[in-house]
């Protein structure tokens, strides 16, 4: 029987835009985001012109929106966030997923969003493995920090060898898009740029 791995990102891949940005408007108030958009819109702006860190940008949004917020209500939001991901699916993607037969494919979600909120949503989908980004929690509370590394370009494929021998399988199928998952492509025997 031959095995196949089927590599998917997640933002613009397997749904229609960033899902860091609908979560923050599923979670937060009009008020702090409001205040979220003028602490950070310099920094935003600066980062289209190459200047900044965009891994240290990205965890000060998530710290300035998260830190203190309890696992299980993080938790819950990332629940009751699942609808509005089904909403945002992209039928192109999600068709491919149907139709991979999962006894002889395993099907990895390998994304720079948070893990919290894409687990749920992949259950729904069958999908076997999700690598992403984690949060850092202490004594059941987000501490606002990242525990792993922002899992995009060489940190997304350097995640996936980790978690599997990419050689075992008799054909790897990446779905993405450039520049953010050139080097998740390296891995794969076909490529589709969505």
């Amino acid at each position: 029987m031959n095995k196949s791995l089927y590599l998917f990102d997640f933002d613009h891949t397997l749904i229609k835009g960033d899902s860091f940005f609908y979560f923050l408007k599923h979670t937060q108030k009009r008020r702090k985001l409001i205040l979220g958009t003028i602490k950070f819109t310099p920094r935003l702006v600066g980062k289209l012109f190459g200047l900044g860190d965009l891994d240290k940008l990205k965890e000060s949004i998530f710290n300035f929106f998260f830190s203190g917020i309890s696992e299980k209500q993080f938790n819950n939001y990332c629940l009751s966030f699942v609808p509005i991901l089904q909403k945002l699916e992209n039928p192109e993607t999600i068709g491919v997923i149907k139709s991979i037969s999962k006894v002889e494919a395993i099907i990895v979600v390998a994304s720079a969003s948070v893990s919290n909120w894409i687990l749920p949503w992949a259950k729904l989908h069958n999908i076997n493995i999700v690598i992403a980004t984690d949060v850092d929690c202490l004594n059941g509370r987000l501490t606002g920090k990242f525990s792993t590394a922002n899992c995009k370009g060489s940190e997304k494929k350097e995640r996936i060898i980790s978690r599997l021998d990419v050689n075992e399988y008799d054909k790897v199928v990446a779905f993405g898009n450039l520049p953010d998952d050139k080097y998740m492509f390296e891995l794969a025997d076909e490529v589709h740029v969505i």
